[in-house]
């Protein structure tokens, strides 16, 4: 499966330490043996959860430094006490892919400039485009397949025609049905809104099916949410994990299995 992601991206940095000292100076957590990681994020990480399920990805990002979001966060219980945003404005791209070249193509759109208005327009003239924005008004909206969550749905000044809206825990609403989520602790659901989108497409053009293409979005967020940090599924624990079979009557199945990591297919 040959896919195009082009969107905004960022870079997530984790400063993970121990709180067990208090605070001398304020009534704060005091973060101490800090050890930092870094993880691809929005597009980047897209991409990632696309290239996890075995598809060939060319993504199309700004160039130049990327937005930077730290994250303090107790490594004991994962509770996070501090979030800062290195926020940038992105230059407009002057380059769009032709989805006719693509199985897919998806659109991580987080209003940070580089995609326009016009732009997400005319990328969704096409139904194998999928796109994640947080734009307000999206009138003259084409075929393609819209992903918002629950707060940028009630942002909307115009709805598009083809609407999905995620609800958390609650699951997926589209064409009048409520596809709920599967039920497991989570841990952080950080990175699961993407982690849906790729999932979704990538379903999708391989049966050609919203049912089903919802239902494994679903299912592979859900595994997202049991890990610290953005996370990409490979379909083995997919498979290992749950069992298409358990989620659906009649023996549907996931969509064809294809290789974790290098695969043509």
């Amino acid at each position: 499966m040959k896919v195009c992601v082009i969107g905004d991206a960022c870079i997530d940095v984790y400063h993970t330490g121990d709180t067990s000292r208090k605070n001398p100076e304020a009534s704060t957590p005091l973060l101490s043996n800090v050890k930092t990681s870094k993880k691809n994020g929005m597009a980047l990480n897209v991409a990632e959860n696309m290239s996890k399920l075995g598809a060939r990805v060319e993504v199309i990002i700004p160039s130049g430094d990327l937005i930077e979001k730290h994250r303090y966060v107790d490594h004991k219980h994962g509770n996070q006490y501090l979030r800062v945003d290195y926020d940038k404005s992105y230059k407009r791209t002057n380059v769009l892919p032709d989805p006719k070249n693509y199985h897919a193509v998806l659109v991580c759109d987080y209003n940070k400039g580089f995609l326009s208005k016009a732009d997400i327009v005319t990328l969704s003239q096409h139904k194998n485009v999928y796109i994640d924005t947080k734009k307000k008004d999206l009138r003259g909206a084409g075929d393609a397949l819209f992903k918002i969550n629950e707060h940028e749905f009630n942002a909307l000044t115009h709805e598009p025609q083809n609407l999905l809206v995620t609800y958390g825990a609650k699951g997926a609403f589209y064409d009048g049905v409520l596809y709920e989520a599967e039920s497991l602790d989570a841990v952080d659901v950080c990175g699961a809104g993407d982690t849906f989108l790729a999932a979704l497409a990538f379903s999708r053009a391989k049966s050609n099916t919203m049912d089903k293409a919802i239902k494994f979005a679903n299912l592979c967020a859900a595994i997202t949410c049991t890990k610290r940090g953005t996370y990409a599924p490979t379909t083995k624990e997919v498979y290992n994990r749950y069992r298409w079979n358990n989620l659906h009557t009649n023996q549907e199945r996931l969509p064809e299995r294809t290789a974790d990591k290098g695969s043509d297919k």
